[in-house]
């Protein structure tokens, strides 16, 4: 069994953090976009 570096694995666990705030990222634009046809269909509708 091949031990792992500290640094390999601090560099592991960074990528993993960026990839996770990506998601965030993607999720929070995908709600505010939601959010926003919404509003757009409910201002449409009320016209």
């Amino acid at each position: 069994m091949r031990i792992i570096n500290i640094e390999e694995t601090m560099a592991y666990k960074k990528k993993q953090k960026s990839t996770f705030q990506k998601v965030t990222m993607v999720v929070v634009v995908a709600m505010l976009l939601l959010i926003v046809f919404s509003s757009l269909a409910m201002a449409l509708s009320a016209f």
